[in-house]
């Protein structure tokens, strides 16, 4: 029998993942930070997908490591937790499989409005 996948929210992926793999383990969000060892508020802010002020709240690798030792993710959902939070990797996947250029990947980045490798701002030099 298939496993019965989540539904993807195309506004938070990472909300939707975290969702579904705490339902199917019976773990609430607090569970999950003591867990994992960090706040609750953290994960409630994952769960909304937004910080404090209303802003995008994207999660540190750190605390995905933790999330998915905490929830004993396999490989794959592994891979889908870091997708979920981070959905230029996926990307940077397919343009390695296919040996794209830094232009074509940059290309598929821009097309799903995700950051480009080689058309960001440039760093700006410390002033002395």
């Amino acid at each position: 029998m298939a496993k019965k996948q989540p539904k993807q929210s195309p506004d938070n992926e990472l909300a939707t993942f975290l969702q579904y793999h705490l339902d199917r383990r019976g773990m609430t969000a607090g569970a999950l930070a003591d867990k994992c060892g960090i706040a609750r508020s953290t994960i409630s802010r994952l769960l909304r997908g937004k910080g404090n002020r209303g802003n995008k709240y994207n999660a540190s690798l750190e605390t995905l490591e933790a999330m998915a030792r905490a929830l004993q993710l396999n490989v794959q959902e592994t891979d889908d937790l870091f997708c979920a939070a981070y959905p230029q990797f996926r990307i940077w996947r397919i343009a390695n499989q296919k040996n794209l250029t830094m232009d074509e990947t940059d290309d598929l980045l821009e097309d799903n409005k995700l950051p480009t490798l080689s058309r960001a701002m440039p760093l700006k030099e410390k002033s002395r």
